[in-house]
Order: structure tokens, then C-alpha cells, then sequence
């Protein structure tokens, strides 16, 4: 993370998020619920980054989460257009209908790119240009992070305890 802020109040939250997240994994909940709790993981940090008051941080979450609603939405949406569009490849449906789902995936991902940047630019009335600079580094390193974070810890462990029980062969002769 490029952008560092130590004080006990921030350090209290971050810590008592990461217990509870630690304790989902162990519990070993469905995957939606491990994407629940690293979104709030990324809110506690996102607001311990900002230093907002309590009435500004409720404002900025606000906003944040209506985006951010709007996003999931829209994101749902495309994973259903490309499923349909999968499934008409499969039936090997007409060139003309494949053209159309098509053309309604691009329309989508157009309408979640615009989402996307709403939600960046939204943001800017809220915070000033410090601030806002912090909150534009952060959502643009905050998956890449995690994203290595998940790599590092899987390279510290053999491939085969991350695949179901199965039995180990050993080379046949």
C-alpha cells in the first residue's frame, strides 16, 4: 500500500475487521460472504487513509455505497448477458443473434465503465484534493494488493493442498 496512517483508533478498527475476517475464513463460509468481508476490510482501511470526521466519513460512505450498489448491479448484469451469450454459442444460434447479445454485452460494460467513473468522480465533492488524491491511489491499488497478497500466500504452500482430497499417485513403472 503506498499510503500509510498510524494512530490507535485506526489501528483498533483495522485489527478488530481483520479478526473477524480471519474468523469467516476459518468458519469456511461460501465464497460471497469472503468478498462481503474484504469489502469491508477495504472500507476500514479506505477511511482510515481519508482521516474523515465521523459526519463526513457517514456522507462519503454513503455515497460510496450507493455506487457501489449500482456497480454490483450492473455487474450482475453482464455475468447474465455473457452467460445467454455463452449458451447461444453452445446452440449454435444464428450469426444475427449473436451479433445482438454481443452488442448487449459491449452496451453493458460501457454502462459499468460509466458507473466506474461516476463513482471516482462523485467522490471529488466530498473530499478535498488531498484527499481525493488518496482515494484515487487507493482504488487503484487495493485489488492489485490483495490480488498479491493471495498469490504470496498460495506460493508458501504446496499446489496439492490446495486441491480436493485426492489421492497422490506415484509414477507408474
Amino acid at each position: 500500500m503506498l499510503i500509510f496512517h498510524n494512530n490507535a483508533k485506526s489501528i483498533i478498527r483495522i485489527s478488530f475487521v481483520l479478526v473477524l475476517v480471519i474468523t469467516n475464513f476459518a468458519i469456511s463460509q461460501p465464497a460471497r460472504r469472503h468478498w462481503e468481508r474484504i469489502e469491508q476490510i477495504k472500507k476500514v482501511k479506505l477511511l482510515d487513509i481519508l482521516e474523515l470526521d465521523e459526519e463526513a466519513s457517514a456522507k462519503f460512505l454513503s455515497k460510496y455505497n450507493d455506487i457501489d450498489r449500482k456497480i454490483k448491479e450492473k455487474s450482475e448484469e453482464l455475468d447474465q448477458i455473457v452467460e445467454k451469450l455463452n449458451n447461444r454459442i453452445i446452440e449454435n444460434a444464428p450469426s444475427q443473434e449473436l451479433a445482438r447479445v454481443s452488442e448487449q454485452v459491449i452496451n453493458t460494460q460501457r454502462e459499468l465503465q460509466n458507473l466506474h467513473l461516476t463513482k471516482i468522480t462523485e467522490m471529488r465533492s466530498l473530499l478535498d484534493e488531498k484527499r481525493y488524491a488518496k482515494y484515487i491511489v487507493f482504488e487503484n491499488t487495493f485489488h492489485k494488493d490483495l490480488q498479491r497478497k493471495v498469490i504470496e500466500t498460495m506460493r508458501k504452500f504446496p499446489r496439492d493442498e490446495f486441491k480436493p482430497n485426492k489421492e497422490k499417485r506415484s509414477p507408474s513403472r
